[in-house]
């Protein structure tokens, strides 16, 4: 726990919390640990309860935050995404995917981040042959000029 105090590459929290369960190690108040490493005398009660009550776990990890329950699916958004095209569009923009998904347009920016899709970026597949056939025409018209090049030089 020495080490975690002094750490510069863990999280912030978690060396705070180290220093706190060490100055109370040594027999500190709470007032006095609370001065000294900058926090209230409250927090430094909680992190030594937390710390009685779960051990090194409740050090490492921060408590469940409350707030309102996640009501759409990931999942059914990155399918939606990866295996569909809109009616009347080429790519999914934030707002087709949040209007067919029911969700926010913030929402499906999140949901894109986290599993690193960017759907505007691909290639769409009616692209596909078209440019195979670019490619065939651009080959052809190069082995074309080649072969009179060569031509020419035999005369």
């Amino acid at each position: 726990m020495g080490s975690w105090s002094r750490s510069q590459t863990l999280p912030v929290r978690q060396v705070s919390r180290a220093k706190i369960l060490l100055l109370a190690a040594d027999g500190q108040e709470n007032i006095a640990i609370a001065e000294r490493v900058g926090c209230t005398r409250q927090r430094c009660a909680r992190v030594r309860q937390g710390f009685l009550r779960v051990g090194l776990e409740g050090l490492r990890q921060d408590a469940p935050r409350s707030g309102r329950p996640v009501k759409h699916d990931a999942q059914r958004i990155v399918s939606l995404t990866t295996t569909t095209q809109p009616a009347h569009a080429t790519d999914w923009s934030r707002a087709l995917m949040a209007q067919a998904a029911g969700v926010s347009p913030s929402t499906v920016g999140r949901i894109w981040r986290r599993h690193g899709l960017k759907p505007h970026r691909v290639v769409p597949l009616w692209i596909i042959p078209v440019l195979t056939v670019a490619l065939v025409i651009w080959v052809a018209v190069l082995l074309i000029l080649t072969t009179h090049k060569r031509r020419d030089s035999r005369d």
